[in-house]
């Protein structure tokens, strides 16, 4: 199945970059769900809170969340559909934001952990929000951090000048792809998505990381758009606590998307993380986990 560039940026294909720390393999579960199965650590006791990644990542970018966290709560990471070490994707296989929010429904459903505590980032973020407007009976309260819900944007007087920007840093990722080289897409999709980073700015454990979830990308570049991306009119209809979490030096896109999402939510608030770019948990993850355990007692 292939489809347009344009579509795919309609969507939410955006990166959550891992960290160093890595879960032993005896913490690591596996649960079925949607039809497939699912990698996740847990660790603490108390109100559950689902950590949810962004694109070529997985469950091992909240090693400095896990014991910050548990320490009042049960925490639970997990991969998703396609991200290491889940089922690899096939030479078809497509997955958009709804396909994976259905996914963390059935998985929240599946641990019998509902109503919980959702914070999701990047595309994960896009995720969280999708179940939110979903499945709100799933939610207690849910963390946006920089999430990749650019509906929200459409009617902004920036969001042709964002797409047209997203488009030409996207079209050698889409290239690569196509030729079968997930592993040089993966470096030019976070040359864009991190900067002024990059990849090469990434450690090698860290870049170990982001090539092993290389087999993750096409699924996004194949998925068309849904039908109707997350807007804010859906935002509106969220009656959820949400904390919206942002870095102070991230790419443009994002503070646009926040700053949308801030006057649609009814019941939003808001941190800037300062000396961070996109990667708000991981660059700064003592004001990250400061941040949002106060917005977690709170509700």
């Amino acid at each position: 199945m292939r489809i347009s560039l344009t579509k795919t940026l309609l969507g939410v294909l955006c990166v959550s970059l891992p960290i160093v720390a890595h879960a032993v393999a005896e913490d690591l579960k596996r649960v079925e769900a949607s039809g497939t199965r699912f990698a996740y650590v847990e660790q603490g006791r108390g109100d559950p809170v689902v950590f949810v990644h962004g694109s070529v990542a997985d469950y091992r970018i909240w090693a400095a969340q896990m014991a910050p966290f548990s320490a009042h709560y049960r925490v639970v990471a997990y991969s998703r559909r396609y991200h290491y070490p889940n089922p690899p994707a096939d030479a078809t296989a497509a997955a958009n934001s709804a396909r994976h929010a259905a996914d963390l429904a059935d998985f929240i459903d599946a641990l019998k952990i509902a109503p919980a505590h959702v914070v999701g980032h990047s595309s994960g973020g896009a995720v969280a929000a999708y179940l939110v407007r979903d499945r709100p009976e799933l939610v207690r309260s849910v963390v946006l951090a920089e999430p990749a819900t650019f509906g929200v944007i459409a009617q902004h007087p920036e969001a042709k000048a964002l797409a047209d920007e997203r488009g030409a840093a996207m079209a050698p990722v889409k290239q690569a792809i196509e030729a079968s080289n997930n592993d040089e897409a993966v470096r030019k999709y976070l040359d864009y998505w991190l900067a002024p980073r990059g990849f090469a700015g990434l450690s090698a454990s860290d870049r170990a990381v982001v090539l092993t979830n290389a087999g993750s990308l096409p699924p996004d570049f194949r998925a068309a758009a849904p039908a109707k991306p997350f807007n804010c009119e859906d935002a509106g209809k969220i009656e959820k606590p949400t904390l919206l979490l942002g870095g102070e030096a991230t790419i443009r896109v994002f503070t646009v998307v926040l700053d949308g999402l801030s006057k649609c939510l009814p019941k939003a608030e808001r941190v800037t993380l300062a000396g961070t770019a996109h990667g708000v948990q991981f660059e700064n993850p003592k004001a990250f986990n400061e941040a949002v355990l106060k917005f977690l007692a709170r509700h």
